[in-house]
C-alpha cells in the first residue's frame, strides 16, 4: 500500500511541462522566423518594425513603406562605397598633378578607375563584414534571446532561417535573370533598329528615341536592383551573426 501511495507523487511533472512548451514553440516556428527577419530588416534600415495586427495592412505596409525604406537603406550602403572610391580617385589625381607634375585631365579616368579598384579589391576582412554593424547584430540577438528558446529550438530555428534566406536569395537571382533578359532585348533592339544596315532615317530616328528611353529605364532598374541586393545581403548576414550571437549568449548563461 505504501508503494502504491508513493508512485503517483514521484512523476516528473516538470519534464512533461517542458515537453509541452517545446512542442508549442515548434508549432509556432513560422511567426518566430518572420519576426527574426523583420528584426534584421529593422536593424539594417535603422528603424523599428512597425507592423499592424491586421495581416492585410501588414502586407500593404511591406510593399509600400517598408520596401521603400529598404531601398533607401541599400542606396546609402552603395553611396558609401562610391563615395570612398571617388575620394581615393581624387586623392590619387591630386598626387599625380602636384607631386608628379603630370597633366590633370588625361589622368582623370585612370585615377577614378584606381579608386574604384582599391574599393573592390579590399581585403577579405573588410569584404566579409561589409555593411554589417555590431549594434545591428546585437539587436537581432536580443530579439532572439527574448523568445526564450532552448538550445535544441535554436538549432531548429537556424535551419528554418537558412531555408528562408535561401528562398530570398533565389528571388534575388530571379530579379537578376529578369534584368539580363531586359538587357538582351535592348541589345537586340539597338542592333536591329539603330545600328542596322539599310535603315531609313525616320526608322533610325524613331529607334534611337526608344533606345534612349529603354537605356534610361535599364539604368534605373540596375540602380534599384543594386540597392535591393546590397540591403538584402546586409540583412542576411546580420541575421546569421545575430543567431550565432544568441547561441553564444545561451551557452554562456
Amino acid at each position: 500500500m505504501e508503494i502504491e501511495a508513493e508512485t503517483p507523487t514521484s512523476r516528473p511533472t516538470v519534464q512533461v511541462a517542458e515537453m509541452e512548451e517545446g512542442t508549442k514553440n515548434s508549432l509556432r516556428m513560422l511567426p518566430v522566423v518572420q519576426g527574426c527577419l523583420r528584426a534584421a530588416e529593422a536593424a539594417v534600415t535603422g528603424g523599428r518594425p512597425r507592423y499592424p495586427s491586421n495581416a492585410k495592412l501588414a502586407t500593404l505596409m511591406d510593399v509600400t513603406w517598408n520596401g521603400l525604406e529598404l531601398m533607401l537603406a541599400g542606396g546609402k550602403l552603395i553611396s558609401k562605397r562610391l563615395g570612398l572610391a571617388l575620394l581615393l580617385g581624387v586623392a590619387f589625381l591630386v598626387y599625380v598633378s602636384v607631386m608628379e607634375g603630370a597633366t590633370t585631365w588625361p589622368f582623370t579616368p585612370l585615377c577614378l578607375l584606381f579608386g574604384g579598384a582599391c574599393v573592390v579589391l579590399s581585403p577579405p576582412s573588410r569584404i566579409a563584414l561589409l555593411d554589417v554593424k555590431e549594434s545591428a547584430v546585437d539587436r537581432v540577438a536580443d530579439f532572439i534571446g527574448a523568445q526564450k528558446l532552448s538550445e535544441r529550438s535554436l538549432i531548429t530555428l537556424d535551419g528554418a532561417i537558412e531555408a528562408a534566406l535561401a528562398r530570398s536569395t533565389a528571388w534575388t537571382g530571379t530579379l537578376r535573370g529578369f534584368m539580363a533578359i531586359v538587357w538582351a532585348v535592348l541589345f537586340w533592339f539597338l542592333c536591329e533598329r539603330v545600328f542596322g544596315l539599310d535603315l531609313k532615317p525616320d526608322i533610325r530616328s524613331h529607334g534611337m528615341t526608344w533606345a534612349a528611353a529603354g537605356s534610361l529605364g535599364l539604368l534605373a532598374g540596375l540602380g534599384l536592383f543594386s540597392a535591393y541586393s546590397a540591403a538584402a545581403s546586409a540583412i542576411h548576414f546580420t541575421l546569421r551573426l545575430g543567431l550565432a550571437q544568441a547561441k553564444i549568449d545561451l551557452a554562456a548563461n
